[in-house]
């Protein structure tokens, strides 16, 4: 996963592994999180909370167990009081405006 220009990129295949690993509310938990990463894939453990916290149905007791599932579940890596995403930065963009039209 990458972003370019602001642009989120996930290829399908790692999408689809989020998917099954994680189910659809913590996919979009870590989503949320990668938007805000930093470049270097890694956003600090209170934006990650206050970003979360601030979803409708959430508070920070909830944002702190879906980051603590993250963690548990290998997609988010504690290194300090900074969260590292797994796979940011990992994969490059393709240029899709070479192909030819689908």
């Amino acid at each position: 996963m990458n972003k370019d220009e602001g642009h989120l990129w996930i290829e399908r295949e790692v999408l689809q592994e989020m998917a099954g690993d994680l189910g659809a509310h913590l996919v979009g938990c870590l989503l949320h999180l990668i938007a805000d990463a930093e470049d270097n894939g890694e956003i600090a453990y209170e934006t990650a909370i206050t970003l979360l916290a601030a979803a409708p149905d959430m508070n920070e007791r909830t944002a702190q167990k879906d980051v603590s599932r993250l963690v548990r579940a290998g997609w988010l890596v504690e290194k300090g009081r900074q969260l590292a995403i797994k796979g940011y930065g990992s994969i490059f963009i393709q240029d899709r405006r070479q192909a030819p039209p689908a």
